[in-house]
């Protein structure tokens, strides 16, 4: 119990939490546009809140996410973007780094959330050290947001760079990155888990000798 479990993806609440949202968004961008898939978005969030605020989180940040594209969309005309496709780029990671404070603001980073829905026992954890938990992903998710931001100003400090080094720089800022990031996170995750069932098991003894020491 002092290490992350194996996770489980295939559960009602992941496929509530992360795969619906996700194949709606990127279905109905491409059947209707984005203005529709806002919508639609929205109102799956809105139904989903009704059983938990949890499991809508992950529709409301797709909503989000588009609103923003498609608000970009409307100021950026198509012929600056080809020109330009670091600008692209750097929206995007302005996006996720927007989104992300926001939530984190809400008091759910979205890192929390993922995780929860993939590593059932974290709950238990939040429940029984709320505010050291919050704290520990509100840092993880501080981490996220500072590296997508350091990615939207490289691409902002390359506007004359050549269409071949954005595309490389595109590739090593994509999954490379994440996958630094998921790799640092559940690093960083692992070590505050320990911790939690040290605390936990020290609090347990504290309990027994106290027990033992007055009857």
């Amino acid at each position: 119990m002092n290490r992350l479990s194996k996770p489980s993806i295939l559960t009602q609440e992941n496929i509530l939490v992360l795969l619906v949202p996700a194949i709606l968004y990127f279905s109905l961008v491409h059947l209707f546009g984005m203005f529709w898939c806002i919508l639609f978005l929205s109102a799956y969030g809105c139904f989903v809140s009704i059983y938990s605020t949890r499991k809508s989180i992950v529709a409301f940040f797709f909503a989000l996410f588009g609103l923003i594209e498609w608000m970009v969309s409307l100021h950026l005309p198509q012929s600056l973007l080809d020109a330009f496709p670091q600008f692209s780029y750097m929206t995007g990671a302005l996006q996720i780094a927007v989104i992300m404070l926001v939530f984190s603001f809400l008091r759910f980073p979205l890192p929390m959330l993922l995780a929860e829905a993939t590593y059932e026992h974290l709950k238990a954890l939040h429940r029984q050290f709320p505010d050291e938990y919050i704290r520990m992903w509100q840092k993880i998710s501080a981490m996220w947001i500072l590296c997508f931001l350091g990615k939207a100003l490289v691409f902002y400090l390359s506007l004359h760079a050549s269409h071949e080094q954005i595309q490389l720089m595109s590739i090593l800022l994509g999954w490379p990155l994440y996958c630094m990031l998921i790799l640092v996170s559940i690093i960083a995750l692992n070590v505050k888990v320990l911790s939690f069932y040290r605390e936990s098991l020290m609090s347990e003894n504290n309990r027994s000798h106290a027990n033992g020491h007055f009857f």
